[in-house]
């Protein structure tokens, strides 16, 4: 009778077991179907009836892959338990911040989820959890059962994301580098033309546009020493506030514009300056990694047209050879841009990972 009953029990123990790992697959067969149909509209033709299908329906499918992804999480068999529930927090925080974008940004601006993060890519952050949690679901099944395919999908799902924000970066310097190139130009312009009048009177204009572009590429930059980068960061604050204090304290009781002032009176240089230090940090940084010989010669240049006019010790004929200079090769920079190729492959966080989360599918035998 006992034998009878704990065969019974090793049966309906197996039977559960099976109903789990057959719902588990459900759900990540539902969150890869969900994103498999959603993505199709990239390659559909825009004025297909199925692409408009599809696309009336993605905030559908976006919650149909992200239950269907809660749900393997929740069964998902992992050894380590807090690996386990780092998983699903990062689901739940990636849920709740889809919800929030929904709620607070999209639907004020009549769009659903998915059209409003693929328009601003800053939106990633709050639904990038979901994708971690995704990330480190496939691993697990690349690493456990050695699964090519989602040994892939660790490197992709990340840069496909993070190569979204990579965008935003470049675009963030291309804003300054255009607005600098704009506003500079009207050194080389007529005094008597047309475009030089306009240009001038919007000096500021392209002044802030430049700052807020360089703020955005150093909030986004990638670098690997953190004090570095708060560094940079720092420095770009300092000549924000700077520049405000010197236009609201200097300039505007003058009746000038900053950048007019900052021209007329060397000194306030010291005020704007950091501005500059934050941008020959970045430029530096750029010609260090990717070995941009503009990026290199423009750590040189941009300092010395800054403290030439700061001491006095430039004539103007330098200066505004040098100035040339920058905007040539902040051309030539912000051009190479829009063709350098997006690669976001860490080998070191991959390596890092790999010797966390070995004792997944191997635990130790003590």
């Amino acid at each position: 009778m006992a034998r009878s009953w704990f065969n019974f029990l090793r049966i309906s123990s197996d039977a559960f077991t099976t109903v789990q790992v057959i719902l588990y697959r459900s759900g990540l067969v539902t969150a890869g179907s969900s994103f498999v149909i959603a993505a199709s509209i990239a390659f559909l033709p825009d004025d297909s009836l199925l692409h408009d299908l599809i696309k009336q329906n993605l905030d559908l499918f976006y919650a149909l892959g992200a239950g269907g992804l809660g749900l393997s999480l929740y069964l998902i068999h992992i050894y380590v338990t807090e690996i386990k529930r780092t998983l699903q927090a990062l689901w739940a925080l990636g849920v709740l911040g889809s919800v929030a974008t929904y709620m607070i940004l999209a639907q004020p601006a009549h769009e659903d989820l998915i059209q409003y993060v693929l328009e601003n890519p800053t939106a990633v952050w709050f639904v990038g959890p979901l994708f971690a949690a995704l990330t480190g679901l496939v691993f697990k099944e690349g690493l456990c059962y050695g699964k090519f395919e989602a040994g892939l999908l660790t490197f992709v799902i990340p840069s496909v994301l993070l190569g979204h924000l990579v965008i935003l970066y470049r675009s963030g310097l291309v804003t300054a580098g255009s607005s600098f190139v704009i506003a500079a130009s009207i050194a080389f312009l007529p005094d008597d033309s047309l475009l030089h009048d306009l240009i001038k009177q919007n000096l500021d204009l392209f002044y802030a546009l430049g700052a807020g572009g360089l703020g955005l590429s150093l909030y986004l930059i990638h670098i690997y020493v953190t004090e570095i980068k708060r560094t940079l960061q720092a420095l770009w604050a300092l000549g924000v506030l700077g520049s405000v204090a010197t236009y609201m304290i200097l300039a505007q009781p003058a009746h000038e514009d900053l950048i007019q002032y900052v021209l007329e009176n060397p000194t306030a240089v010291w005020f704007v300056g950091p501005l500059f230090a934050a941008l020959t940090g970045l430029v530096f940084k750029e010609g260090l990694c990717y070995g941009k010989f503009e990026a290199g010669l423009l750590t040189f240049v941009i300092p010395s047209v800054l403290l030439g006019h700061l001491t006095g010790l430039m004539d103007d004929g330098v200066k505004v050879t040098l100035l040339g200079v920058w905007m040539a090769l902040f051309l030539i920079f912000a051009g190479r841009k829009f063709t350098q190729p997006i690669k976001v492959v860490y080998k070191e966080q991959y390596h890092l990972l790999l010797h966390i989360l070995l004792p997944i599918c191997w635990p130790s035998q003590t």
